[in-house]
């Protein structure tokens, strides 16, 4: 009879076990999907993947639901994103990508290699003000312009070189999705794998950015009272994780503490 207990309860973890995966699936195709835009903020994604949530989880049968609003400022590549290196198309989120702080850019731009093996700053400046080189993008590993970025950092300012902008390399996958915009400086700057811009005289881009200010957001906080696990609970449980996972910008968080105390 023990025996048989403990297989009837196995066989119930492995059922429950089989729904919470399938939910989560479902929850993560859902929000993976191109009617979200990516849980973006150009295309309002990341408010369209925070209804969807609140929905889901009075779905479930939690107890309360509190939508938190708030705003940010933020900047967003919302239009074109296109680059070309001697003529090759380069594949977007791949071969390149925007700094997050980065302005649009549009034009045709000769490249300027950083020689970083034998660095000298005042070399680099003088390189840059021959005609040849004017309006250029300036191309470099990123590790080495972080380890020199007093020099560097003048390379991003209006009115301190002719420089156009600055490619960064970085090594595949590109980093392309972990800081978020909240300024515009003064110059592009655009990652790049090494594999892609080596070698290359010359680059054409067109990108687009929008600079949002004061955008409308909220938080979506799920409510489950009392203790111990129930079919409500166990589902936000899983919900929750399947959002951390498939909308990085929207994260309901499973509260015991009293709305009242929540911060408004």
């Amino acid at each position: 009879m023990k025996r048989l207990l403990i297989m009837i309860l196995a066989f119930a973890s492995i059922q429950a076990s089989a729904q919470d995966l399938a939910l989560f699936k479902r929850v993560v195709k859902e929000l993976s999907s191109a009617r979200y835009q990516g849980r973006g903020y150009a295309r309002d994604g990341a408010n369209i993947a925070g209804k969807y949530l609140e929905k889901e989880f009075r779905k479930v049968g939690v107890d309360k639901v509190v939508l938190q609003p708030f705003t940010i400022d933020i900047n967003t590549f919302c239009g074109a994103m296109e680059m070309r290196a001697d003529g090759k198309k380069l594949r977007p989120g791949v071969d390149f990508s925007m700094r997050e702080y980065s302005p649009g850019v549009r034009g045709e731009f000769p490249v300027y290699h950083v020689d970083t093996l034998g660095f000298d700053p005042d070399r680099l400046f003088a390189d840059l003000s021959k005609p040849e080189n004017a309006g250029c993008l300036v191309c470099c590993d990123f590790w080495f312009t972080y380890k020199h970025r007093k020099v560097f950092s003048r390379l991003q300012k209006a009115g301190e070189c002719s420089n156009a902008g600055l490619l960064y390399t970085w090594e595949a996958p590109i980093k392309f999705f972990k800081a978020y915009g909240e300024k515009v400086v003064d110059k592009p700057i655009i990652w790049v794998t090494p594999e892609a811009i080596a070698g290359v005289k010359n680059v054409k881009v067109k990108v687009d950015n929008e600079f949002l200010e004061d955008y409308g957001l909220f938080n979506v906080i799920a409510k489950v009272e009392g203790r111990g696990t129930t079919a409500a609970s166990c589902s936000l449980h899983i919900m929750t994780i399947s959002a951390i996972w498939a909308a990085r910008y929207i994260i309901p968080v499973p509260m015991t503490t009293p709305l009242e105390q929540l911060p408004s």
